[in-house]
């Protein structure tokens, strides 16, 4: 109705378009933000745990390779070990990965809350239209996407650049250290590394939350008729509001009238 008649997207979306919205699973939703999540509790995770990893993955490993004769001939105690090296590994790999999944559960429920909606995962056969996948190669969408994996490759170089120049004694005192301190050594700095290129990263979320907040709103927008047939649906037409207004006022008259004849 509003594309046929011409008429400009104006007014802000009612509660109930939105309310219908999210129905559809057309909420803001913010991909940096949900991979920067990932990205940053990962590397926490393996500051916080990665210790306790490593030294159950030498525990494992050295009894692996120390076994004895009798041992690689026993299919039991080679089950045995595996299943004992493998439980020591587990714990801490569910630590690990319990923090990635809450942290990519906030992530994707950080910017328009938590949806759920059958209807949004159908298959729709307009998303397969050659030509709407041109308009959105073209649309305002794939420039913002271009221009935030630009700020992203420069954000990370940049930090990677300093970090290395920042490290680089550390990084030469690695060829001095003994096994297994060089090790760990190593790791530090690597998750060091990580993390504050993570933590850059969140010049992009900051960038990207308030656009898609914007843009579900510019597509939620309605025009002035929409508005109109919306307040109709839901409140009715005034006609039929003032002719039930008349007829309510015509039947109390008839009331009062009725009861002068009783009246003292």
């Amino acid at each position: 109705m509003a594309e046929s008649d011409g008429q400009e997207r104006t007014e802000d979306a009612t509660p109930r378009r939105l309310q219908q919205a999210r129905e559809k699973g057309q909420v803001a939703r913010s991909k940096e933000l949900a991979s920067v999540s990932v990205l940053v509790a990962g590397a926490v995770g393996l500051m916080w745990f990665g210790q306790y990893l490593a030294s159950s993955l030498y525990t494992s490993m050295s009894r692996i390779f120390s076994l004895s004769r009798e041992e690689i001939f026993d299919i039991t105690k080679l089950f045995d070990i595996a299943f004992s090296s493998l439980v020591n590994l587990l714990w801490p790999l569910i630590l690990v990965l319990v923090m990635l999944f809450i942290a990519a559960l906030i992530g994707a429920a950080g910017v328009g809350g938590v949806s759920f909606s059958a209807e949004a995962a159908r298959p729709k056969l307009s998303k397969m239209n050659p030509l709407s996948g041109l308009k959105r190669m073209v649309g305002m969408q794939s420039w913002v996407e271009l221009i935030k994996s630009i700020l992203k490759v420069a954000l990370v170089s940049g930090m990677a650049f300093y970090l290395i120049s920042a490290a680089r004694v550390d990084l030469i005192q690695l060829s001095h250290d003994v096994y297994p301190q060089n090790i760990f050594h190593a790791l530090e700095i690597l998750l060091n590394f990580i993390l504050l290129i993570s933590c850059t990263l969140l010049i992009v979320v900051a960038i990207d939350i308030p656009f898609q907040i914007w843009q579900h709103a510019n597509q939620l927008k309605m025009t002035k008729q929409e508005v109109k047939d919306e307040f109709k649906d839901t409140e009715g037409k005034p006609e039929v509001k003032g002719r039930i207004r008349m007829l309510q006022r015509e039947a109390a008259q008839r009331r009062m009238m009725a009861e002068v004849p009783q009246a003292t």
